[in-house]
C-alpha cells in the first residue's frame, strides 16, 4: 500500500483501517497525524510518514484477540487524550490482560482539546455501549479506570 498522495486516497485508507478498527489498540491516537492531512493546505511531514507506516504494520499482524469466556470477569480499561478516546474490553486469562476488543474514536475539532472531565466519562460510556450491550450473556464485570479516570470516579458515586 503506497502514501497516499491526495484527500481521496487518504479518506480510501481510512476506510479500510475502519474496517479492523477494532483489532488496533489506540488506533486513534495512531490516526491523529494522518487526519490533519484532511484539512485544506496540510504538508505530508514525517510525523505522517511515520503514523501511516504504524498503520500499515498494525493491519499486517495477526489479530491478538482472545475469545470471550463467559466463566471470567470481564474488565473494560478506558483512557483519552486532547484528541481521541478509546477502550479495551478483557479478561484475565494465563495470569495476564487479554484483549477481547478494542475501540478508539478520533474526537472532531470542536470536541478536542485539553482533557476535560467530560471525556472521560464519554470514553467510558462509549467503552460500554460499543462492548457490553453486543454481549448479552454477561452476568458480572469490573470496570478498571486507567490515569486521571480513577481521581475522577472518585468524585460522584456510582
Amino acid at each position: 500500500m503506497s502514501q497516499p498522495t491526495n484527500i481521496t486516497e487518504l479518506k480510501r485508507f481510512f476506510g479500510i483501517v475502519n474496517f479492523f478498527r477494532k483489532f488496533i489498540p489506540n488506533l486513534a491516537d495512531m490516526a491523529e497525524p494522518l487526519h490533519a492531512m484532511l484539512k485544506a493546505d496540510a504538508t505530508w511531514t514525517p510525523n505522517q510518514e511515520k503514523a501511516f507506516e504504524r498503520i500499515k504494520e498494525c493491519l499486517s499482524y495477526h489479530p491478538v484477540l482472545s475469545l470471550y469466556d463467559c466463566k471470567k470477569s470481564v474488565y473494560l480499561s478506558a483512557d483519552a487524550s486532547s484528541y481521541g478516546i478509546g477502550s479495551m474490553l478483557y479478561q484475565i486469562q494465563d495470569s495476564s490482560k487479554r484483549p477481547i476488543t478494542h475501540t478508539s474514536k478520533t474526537l472532531s475539532a470542536t470536541r478536542a482539546g485539553p482533557i476535560k472531565s467530560g471525556a472521560w466519562c464519554k470514553v467510558d460510556l462509549r467503552g460500554l455501549e460499543t462492548n457490553f450491550v453486543k454481549q448479552n450473556n454477561l452476568l458480572h464485570f469490573a470496570i478498571h479506570y486507567i490515569g486521571r479516570l480513577k481521581e475522577y470516579v472518585k468524585m460522584i458515586n456510582i
